[in-house]
């Protein structure tokens, strides 16, 4: 890996690369997006993920993490509407005790955020996409799954790779109407935080459909 590369930008991600102990695979993960079922269900019998097994995990990215070997690899990863997944984070993190959720979540957003914050120095699980599935503007995977479409999409993903377990739950957060959570100004300033995920994963604007 040669510094100021993808591959060493790659090697780098806070939330590190999961790779397949049989080199068919690598996956990035994203906090809120379906990682815990994906990475510790469906490819748990396969799955290399480095806060298990740093070796290993070193092992591989030595291995996979350049060129040649990385296009023959499937890669891919789940993304999801950012506004929905901070709220997601927001009472994953406030159930566990690791952050202060204020009086509710618009005065959390409040008191925490303005239009320029970076979300990422707050919490991972508040991380910004873009940032983990582009570099410089390029994908960084063959397939980027919405998790919106997850149910439909990965397990044809999956039968690629021969793996057939069954897609383990639909996401619990999913069906909730998040947006009736957040006032017009808790949507503009995250609007404007993840202003790159939206535009870059073409998701919709909240605002423009109230």
């Amino acid at each position: 890996m040669k510094n100021g590369n993808k591959f060493n930008f790659l090697y780098n991600l806070a939330n590190p690369v999961i790779f397949d102990s049989s080199g068919e695979f690598a996956y990035i993960p994203i906090n809120k997006a379906g990682q815990r079922s994906i990475a510790r269900e469906l490819l748990k019998d396969r799955a290399v993920i480095k806060k298990d097994n740093k070796e290993a995990w070193k092992l591989h990215a030595d291995k996979f993490l350049n060129e040649s070997s990385w296009a023959k690899l499937t890669t891919f990863g789940i993304c999801r509407h950012p506004l929905d997944k901070f709220i997601s984070a927001y009472f994953y993190l406030s159930k566990k005790g690791r952050i202060n959720p204020c009086n509710n979540i618009n005065d959390f957003i409040f008191k925490n955020l303005s239009h320029d914050s970076n979300p990422n120095q707050i919490n991972l699980h508040f991380q910004t996409q873009h940032n983990a599935f582009f570099f410089k503007r390029q994908s960084l995977v063959k397939h980027l799954i919405p998790l919106e479409d997850a149910c439909q999409q990965l397990p044809l993903l999956l039968n690629v790779l021969n793996i057939k377990t069954p897609i383990p739950h639909k996401n619990k957060g999913f069906d909730k109407n998040y947006k009736t959570l957040l006032n017009n100004d808790s949507i503009k300033i995250l609007e404007s935080v993840y202003s790159k995920d939206l535009s870059m994963l073409g998701y919709n604007l909240w605002s423009k459909n109230q």
